[in-house]
Protein backbone atom coordinates (compact mmCIF):
# COMPACT_ATOMS: atom_id res chain seq x y z
CA UNK A 1 0.00 0.00 0.00
CA UNK A 2 1.40 3.39 -1.00
CA UNK A 3 2.04 5.90 1.73
CA UNK A 4 -0.16 8.98 1.34
CA UNK A 5 1.56 12.32 1.42
CA UNK A 6 0.24 14.64 4.14
CA UNK A 7 -0.92 17.99 2.73
CA UNK A 8 0.92 21.07 3.96
CA UNK A 9 -0.96 24.07 5.41
CA UNK A 10 0.04 26.13 2.37
CA UNK A 11 -0.87 23.48 -0.23
CA UNK A 12 -3.60 25.52 -2.02
CA UNK A 13 -1.26 28.46 -2.51
CA UNK A 14 1.72 26.22 -3.28
CA UNK A 15 -0.30 24.43 -5.96
CA UNK A 16 -1.16 27.76 -7.56
CA UNK A 17 2.45 28.91 -7.75
CA UNK A 18 4.35 25.61 -7.65
CA UNK A 19 7.53 27.05 -9.09
CA UNK A 20 8.72 30.02 -11.09
CA UNK A 21 9.44 27.72 -14.02
CA UNK A 22 5.93 26.28 -14.07
CA UNK A 23 4.34 29.70 -13.65
CA UNK A 24 6.46 31.08 -16.46
CA UNK A 25 5.66 28.13 -18.72
CA UNK A 26 1.93 28.60 -18.16
CA UNK A 27 2.29 32.30 -18.70
CA UNK A 28 4.16 31.85 -21.97
CA UNK A 29 1.96 29.09 -23.29
CA UNK A 30 -1.33 30.70 -22.26
CA UNK A 31 -2.76 27.20 -22.10
CA UNK A 32 -6.37 27.01 -23.21
CA UNK A 33 -8.92 24.73 -21.58
CA UNK A 34 -12.14 23.57 -23.18
CA UNK A 35 -14.65 26.39 -23.09
CA UNK A 36 -12.10 29.08 -22.24
CA UNK A 37 -12.47 32.41 -23.91
CA UNK A 38 -9.81 35.06 -24.34
CA UNK A 39 -10.65 37.10 -21.18
CA UNK A 40 -10.52 33.94 -19.01
CA UNK A 41 -7.17 32.93 -20.49
CA UNK A 42 -5.74 36.42 -19.96
CA UNK A 43 -7.04 36.54 -16.36
CA UNK A 44 -5.48 33.14 -15.60
CA UNK A 45 -2.18 34.17 -17.18
CA UNK A 46 -2.14 37.44 -15.21
CA UNK A 47 -2.98 35.67 -11.92
CA UNK A 48 -0.16 33.18 -12.34
CA UNK A 49 2.32 35.89 -13.21
CA UNK A 50 1.29 38.03 -10.25
CA UNK A 51 1.49 35.06 -7.88
CA UNK A 52 5.01 34.28 -9.11
CA UNK A 53 6.03 37.92 -8.76
CA UNK A 54 4.58 38.08 -5.23
CA UNK A 55 6.43 34.93 -4.15
CA UNK A 56 9.75 36.22 -5.54
CA UNK A 57 9.30 39.70 -3.99
CA UNK A 58 8.34 38.18 -0.62
CA UNK A 59 11.50 36.02 -0.66
CA UNK A 60 13.82 38.96 -1.38
CA UNK A 61 12.19 41.21 1.22
CA UNK A 62 12.14 38.48 3.87
CA UNK A 63 15.88 37.92 3.54
CA UNK A 64 16.68 41.65 3.44
CA UNK A 65 14.55 42.49 6.47
CA UNK A 66 15.77 39.47 8.45
CA UNK A 67 19.40 40.41 7.84
CA UNK A 68 18.72 44.06 8.76
CA UNK A 69 17.17 42.86 12.02
CA UNK A 70 20.32 40.82 12.67
CA UNK A 71 18.38 37.59 13.01
CA UNK A 72 19.33 34.11 11.86
CA UNK A 73 16.70 31.90 10.26
CA UNK A 74 16.46 29.91 13.49
CA UNK A 75 16.04 33.06 15.61
CA UNK A 76 13.34 34.44 13.32
CA UNK A 77 11.54 31.09 13.25
CA UNK A 78 11.49 30.99 17.05
CA UNK A 79 10.38 34.61 17.34
CA UNK A 80 7.62 34.22 14.72
CA UNK A 81 6.49 30.81 15.91
CA UNK A 82 6.98 29.14 12.53
CA UNK A 83 9.03 26.18 11.40
CA UNK A 84 12.66 26.87 10.44
CA UNK A 85 12.40 24.75 7.27
CA UNK A 86 9.35 26.75 6.19
CA UNK A 87 11.36 29.98 6.50
CA UNK A 88 14.16 28.46 4.43
CA UNK A 89 11.69 27.61 1.65
CA UNK A 90 10.04 31.04 1.88
CA UNK A 91 13.35 32.88 1.72
CA UNK A 92 14.47 30.84 -1.29
CA UNK A 93 11.22 31.62 -3.10
CA UNK A 94 10.43 27.92 -3.31
CA UNK A 95 7.17 28.18 -1.35
CA UNK A 96 4.50 30.62 -0.33
CA UNK A 97 2.75 30.95 3.00
CA UNK A 98 -0.64 31.73 4.40
CA UNK A 99 -1.61 35.26 5.30
CA UNK A 100 -1.50 34.31 8.98
CA UNK A 101 2.11 33.12 8.68
CA UNK A 102 3.10 36.27 6.79
CA UNK A 103 1.57 38.39 9.58
CA UNK A 104 3.49 36.39 12.22
CA UNK A 105 6.75 36.88 10.33
CA UNK A 106 6.16 40.61 9.83
CA UNK A 107 5.36 40.98 13.53
CA UNK A 108 8.54 39.14 14.51
CA UNK A 109 10.54 41.45 12.25
CA UNK A 110 8.79 44.50 13.69
CA UNK A 111 7.47 45.69 10.34
CA UNK A 112 4.09 45.99 8.69
CA UNK A 113 2.93 43.23 6.37
CA UNK A 114 3.32 45.50 3.36
CA UNK A 115 7.06 45.74 3.97
CA UNK A 116 7.39 42.08 2.95
CA UNK A 117 6.07 42.84 -0.52
CA UNK A 118 7.26 46.40 -1.19
CA UNK A 119 9.91 46.99 -3.84
CA UNK A 120 12.48 48.30 -1.38
CA UNK A 121 12.60 48.20 2.41
CA UNK A 122 12.37 51.70 3.84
Amino acid sequence: MAKQKRPTPTKPIDDLVKSAANSKAYEDAGVRSEGDNEPQRIARKWSRGMARHFRERFAVQLKTLRERAGLSLHALADKAGVDHSQLVRLESGERTCTLETAVQIAGALGVGLGMLTDDAPK
